[in-house]
C-alpha cells in the first residue's frame, strides 16, 4: 500500500508538470493561406467609412465610395 501511494503521488506530480508544460508552450503561428492573401487592395468609403475591396469600390473624382448614392451625396 505504501508503494502504491508513492507511485500515485509521483504520477500525479508528473501529470501536473506535463499539463503546465503544454500550457506554457508558445502558440503555433500558421502562415496565412493563399486564399486570404489574394492581394486585393482595401479602400475606405469617403462618405461612411466602410472598408471594401478596390474592385468593388465606386471611384469618384479623387476618392472611393461604397455606392453610387454615397458618391452622389459626397460630390453635391
Amino acid at each position: 500500500m505504501k508503494y502504491a501511494s508513492v507511485f500515485l503521488v509521483i504520477l500525479f506530480a508528473w501529470w501536473i508538470w506535463r499539463k503546465n508544460r503544454r500550457a506554457a508552450a508558445p502558440p503555433v503561428v500558421r502562415a496565412p493561406s493563399k486564399e486570404a492573401n489574394d492581394g486585393v487592395l482595401m479602400l475606405q468609403c469617403a462618405h461612411c467609412g466602410v472598408h471594401l475591396p478596390s474592385n468593388e469600390a465606386v471611384q469618384g473624382k479623387r476618392l472611393a465610395y461604397c455606392s453610387l448614392a454615397h458618391k452622389a451625396k459626397a460630390e453635391d
